[in-house]
């Protein structure tokens, strides 16, 4: 059973920081979870995971990227020498797991400035942009290619029925980059 204060935890974060993705409060709510495991084998360990992220899945946030969030924190973490993982005590295995974890995090910090600077390599002088719906990482890249004086026409559409383009379509504006809303 999943405690009411991971999931509690895992809002806060997102309402706390409303620049936070889904996928890294994700992330950071496994590694609290990780922290206050006392599983004594990996099946047990990935049957408490296994919970939570179901318990995640619920919420109003984004299942897909709770999912795979928690797929790539699963797989990066787990990776352990099988001598390791042979041995009786599995807390040498946890804290291995915690340890990968925040290299982990540490990692997906950093990457929606990293995918911006990749990004940075398509853009052109007066391109025109179609985007659909909002997402931190277009935004903050295309914010970005602005900043260092790309004369972009950004063109978003509202996303019906959660009008979430609309919320792209006004960040855009406010920041001055030339924007049209389409309605879908």
């Amino acid at each position: 059973m999943v405690q009411e204060s991971t999931i509690n935890s895992f809002r806060a974060k997102l309402e706390n920081d409303k620049n936070k993705s889904t996928s890294l409060a994700t992330v950071e709510t496994l590694l609290e979870v990780l922290d206050k495991s006392r599983a004594t084998t990996v099946a047990e360990f990935q049957n408490e995971l296994n919970q939570v992220v179901a318990a995640l899945e619920k919420t109003d946030y984004s299942s897909t990227s709770i999912r795979s969030a928690a797929d790539l924190f699963t797989r990066f973490t787990s990776l352990a020498p099988a001598a390791l993982l042979d041995q009786k005590d599995f807390s040498q295995v946890l804290d291995l797991y915690r340890q990968r974890a925040r290299s982990f995090i540490k990692n997906v910090r950093g990457s929606r400035a990293k995918i911006s600077k990749c990004a940075r390599l398509f853009f052109t002088h007066h391109m025109n942009i179609l985007t659909h719906s909002f997402s931190k990482v277009v935004l903050e890249t295309i914010l970005d290619a602005h900043k260092d004086g790309f004369p972009l026409k950004v063109w978003v559409t509202e996303s019906q029925p959660d009008a979430s383009g609309k919320h792209m379509f006004e960040e855009l504006k406010k920041h001055g980059v030339e924007t049209t809303l389409v309605l879908d």
